[in-house]
């Protein structure tokens, strides 16, 4: 069974907190709770923007480089 990059576990982490928010809604503790849930929240968001990063850098370094392109056409595939 293939693994899990990161940038799907922290986009499914997202989700996953998207649904916490909703569950927390009405509850006694929810200032509390949705204090903590955002700080994960914003800890996944910001290492998704990490791995964003990663991904466009290696996708121009590929174009750059050529590689991902029928060198006679020079078409992306």
């Amino acid at each position: 069974m293939p693994r899990m990059n990161n940038h799907v576990k922290l986009v499914f982490a997202l989700e996953h907190i998207a649904h916490l928010h909703d569950l927390i809604e009405g509850n006694e503790y929810e200032h509390y709770l949705n204090d903590h849930v955002t700080s994960l929240e914003c800890e996944f968001k910001r290492q998704l923007s990490l791995e964003e990063d990663k991904l466009n850098v290696t996708t121009k370094r590929k174009d750059r480089d050529g590689e991902g392109q029928n060198k006679r056409t020079r078409t992306s595939y």
